[in-house]
């Protein structure tokens, strides 16, 4: 379900996707995932912002708490029919005593369609000729549509050719 999800759904934080138009709002779409660092994750963090700056640790942590709210709230637009999520926004939170934060992820679940009548895919070329979606060839994630590095591991996004 997680391989479909990403690459049959489009999330951007604008309202709308140059060369396509919202043919169906559906609503609003959330995900949310939460993680513990816990004490010895704090300690090697700590070591780690001491010695060298940011954690490593913690980045790769939250780095999969996102991509866990991401899938959830693909799969709650696709279940709506949606084959795409727009005006899309990433929170983070810190709930209780400094071990536990929350990524919540929200926006609208929309079906766009082409002023041609096509439906959105991925594999469909954008009016840059770019596509939607392109797989991180460092760590596997997806690197969304207009995104030019990775999230989770900022590799550069792989052009057309690769």
């Amino acid at each position: 379900m997680a391989e479909i999800a990403s690459r049959r759904l489009l999330i951007v934080t604008t309202p709308e996707v140059p060369g396509w138009e919202v043919e169906r709002v559906h609503g609003l779409v959330t995900g949310e995932a939460v993680f513990a660092a816990g004490p010895l994750r704090d300690l090697a963090a700590a070591f780690e912002s001491t010695v060298g700056g940011a954690s490593p640790a913690i980045g790769r942590l939250i780095a999969a708490a996102r991509e866990q709210a991401l899938l959830e709230i693909r799969q709650r637009a696709q279940a709506l029919g949606a084959n795409a999520i727009v005006g899309a926004s990433v929170a983070y939170e810190s709930m209780g005593p400094g071990h536990i934060a929350l990524v919540s992820v929200r926006g609208t679940a929309v079906r766009l369609r082409s002023e041609r009548g096509d439906d959105y895919l991925p594999e469909t070329a954008s009016p840059d000729g770019d596509l939607a979606e392109r797989a991180c060839p460092a760590c596997g994630f997806t690197i969304p549509r207009l995104e030019l590095t990775c999230v989770h591991c900022g590799a550069p996004r792989p052009t057309m050719d690769s």
